[in-house]
């Protein structure tokens, strides 16, 4: 006897505004319309309403469980983009829809640190392509201007010391390699690590005692 329960398919309840990669219009309308600088003063930091400048501070106003920054993630219930088929009146090609590997490398490119981390964050365990660690080291390498960010020109603020200082048991958690390499990068700064001492970790993780001599 057939059976009378009507098939479903997930693929037609997907609509491109839900889809991961759909945020990637808005990135490049704010690249598009706003392409004057930092203004001096630095208010487009901690605003998160500011659509020429990185969402710095959303480490610090929105949840990330803890489960999110760990590496041991079963990836095996990973589910697929949908496959769409684009039809001419001679031809049908075949296409997977963008995953958050994409859209993480569109924020990138785009020159948002922040927003690349914060989709990261958001689909860790979707992520193929892409390093956790190297993305948080492009947040505040971005946000403190070092590297290649200082040859932008513009001064390190006190507010985006703060920021980071703040975001860093956020998004180091118990790595201890990261948290020595951006104990030293505080190192510096001019009061970096004043403003960092109070949010070392004693334990968990456990740093060589040569990092706390330092501070």
């Amino acid at each position: 006897k057939p059976s009378s329960k009507k098939f479903s398919d997930l693929h037609r309840r997907w609509k491109l505004a839900n889809d991961v990669c759909s945020s990637g219009k808005e990135i490049l309308q704010d690249s598009l319309a706003f392409h004057h600088e930092e203004e001096e003063d630095d208010e487009s930091t901690s605003s998160q309403l500011s659509a020429c400048s990185d969402n710095y501070v959303f480490a610090l106003s929105e949840p990330i469980h803890p489960d999110i920054l760990s590496s041991d993630l079963d990836h095996s219930a990973r589910s697929s983009p949908p496959i769409m088929a684009v039809v001419y009146s001679h031809d049908v090609c075949l296409v997977q829809t963008r995953d958050v590997d994409d859209v993480v490398s569109f924020a990138r490119s785009m020159g948002k640190s922040a927003l690349a981390l914060k989709y990261a964050l958001a689909h860790r365990r979707d992520m193929r392509r892409h390093e956790l660690d190297l993305l948080v080291d492009n947040y505040f390498s971005a946000l403190l201007r070092l590297g290649r960010h200082s040859a932008e020109g513009n001064s390190l603020s006190f507010s985006r010391v703060k920021i980071a200082a703040e975001s860093l048991p956020i998004l180091l958690g118990g790595d201890s390699r990261m948290w020595q390499r951006w104990i030293f990068m505080f190192a510096r700064i001019p009061g970096g690590l004043f403003l960092i001492r109070e949010k070392i970790p004693v334990r968990d993780p456990h740093l060589p005692s040569y990092v706390f001599e330092m501070v």
